[in-house]
């Protein structure tokens, strides 16, 4: 799975791209696409030359490495990452989503 970034006018997105089309019927693909689940990014599906290309707002937001370099991550710090991750683990879950499915990078 390659990794790019965009930036337009308003917005930044973090685009995945996967070489497989993705099932968009699936249930997992469908609750990503629409609904807006506490702790995920949002996200949308683009289809460029038969690849599917995962777009996730980022607008606005700032990857935990940049947290880590500025700053030494102190106690109370990491207890709120963990905290907003517990919580985020128990929306998927309400929304009958696996957490295993998370990709979860520092950058």
């Amino acid at each position: 799975m390659e990794v790019s970034y965009k930036r337009d006018f308003h917005h930044s997105y973090l685009i995945l791209e996967n070489e497989e089309m993705p099932d968009c019927d699936a249930y997992p693909v469908r609750m990503l696409l629409n609904s807006s689940i506490p702790g995920l990014l949002s996200c949308s599906i683009h289809r460029v030359d038969n690849q599917a290309l995962f777009y996730y707002e980022i607008t606005s937001k700032q990857p935990l490495e940049t947290l880590c370099e500025s700053k030494k991550l102190d106690r109370d710090c990491m207890i709120l990452v963990i905290g907003a991750l517990m919580k985020t683990i128990e929306e998927m879950e309400r929304y009958l989503l696996d957490p295993a499915s998370l990709l979860l990078q520092p950058e």
